[in-house]
């Protein structure tokens, strides 16, 4: 199953809305920014720069 990491107010929404629009399933995994606009620290683990669309997969 893919896994996507969202952050809001990011170019992750166009994936989110493409996994929605192909019907592909799909776990969401939400972060928030931080007040000086920045990806929290629990991306950063995911991403080193704190990026997101992130994905995974697990078999």
């Amino acid at each position: 199953m893919l896994t996507l990491h969202h952050l809001n107010y990011s170019r992750s929404i166009r994936v989110l809305w493409l996994l929605e629009e192909l019907g592909i399933e799909y776990d969401l995994v939400k972060y928030e920014r931080d007040e000086n606009f920045r990806a929290p620290p629990e991306l950063k683990a995911i991403h080193p720069l704190g990026k997101a669309p992130s994905s995974s997969t697990t078999h």
